[in-house]
């Protein structure tokens, strides 16, 4: 799930500290003040810095082992998929505690934050898709500075090929109803929805398996809102972008152009 415009939802009321004023709470894309030197240590001395640039951020209540295997599958997503060091050049990976959000992650493109579930990082390939989406330099340029490579020709006949697939479902799949949010169909047959599953599926047929970053291959050959079968073409598109790299000049889209190319 991407997030253009910072939180997704309202933070709600603030809890009360002992003098009666609100305590301060940081926004899932900000930092938190408040952490134990356990937490700290382990952020200090992370071996996702190396990747992660921007940083790396702990819950508290996110297991060590947890931890340990996501640094271990995460070397073997970027080796086996040919990833750059530098997509992660000013990127800050968080694990946060994100019920209130409904989601299991989130990459907040203005901020350069990729957020997962303090107890699961099963959408991580998911939430890393929408990184290349909006980080790629194949939509930028004099006259489309902001784009996200999601929008242009290039991933046209991909996205025609989601959209075939949902059809013949829609009346069926509760997600794809008329309402709004994340269980519709504007929202899910987005270009920028449709890149990220494309991603998604694309790493889970390449990734060993069972694997804590992404699901089975079989569950989304299964899912009609994936393909039933990854075409050579998308795998050979995705490499392609991986290997050029992330737009690094004048950094991340203002979340308002963004949104005037999609309209």
């Amino acid at each position: 799930m991407s997030v253009p415009c910072g939180d997704p939802q309202s933070p709600g009321p603030l809890p009360l500290t002992g003098a009666g004023f609100p305590a301060p709470r940081a926004r899932t894309f900000q930092r938190k003040k408040l952490k134990t030197r356990k937490v700290l240590s382990l952020e200090l001395h992370s071996p996702m810095r190396q990747f992660f640039t921007g940083g790396v951020e702990y819950d508290a209540c996110t297991p060590p082992e947890h931890i340990e295997r996501f640094t271990t599958e995460f070397h073997a997503f970027t080796r086996l998929l040919g990833v750059p060091q530098a997509w992660g050049r000013g990127v800050e990976l968080k694990f946060r505690r994100l019920g209130r959000h409904r989601a299991d992650g989130l990459y907040y493109p203005d901020q350069s934050v990729l957020v997962l579930d303090a107890s699961s990082s099963s959408s991580f390939a998911h939430e890393f898709g929408h990184l290349i989406d909006y980080r790629s330099p194949e939509g930028r340029g004099p006259l489309r500075p902001c784009s996200t490579v999601s929008l242009l020709d290039g991933f046209s006949s991909f996205h025609e090929m989601f959209l075939s697939r949902m059809k013949d479902v829609a009346s069926q799949d509760s997600r794809l109803g008329s309402g709004r949010g994340r269980l519709s169909w504007d929202y899910l047959a987005s270009r920028p929805e449709c890149f990220a599953r494309a991603f998604e599926q694309y790493a889970s047929e390449r990734l060993p398996q069972p694997s804590c970053l992404v699901g089975r291959p079989e569950r989304y050959r299964g899912d009609p809102l994936f393909l039933g079968v990854l075409p050579d073409s998308i795998v050979n598109y995705f490499q392609d972008i991986l290997a050029a790299g992330p737009f690094t000049q004048g950094g991340e889209c203002p979340s308002g152009l963004v949104s005037s190319l999609r309209a």
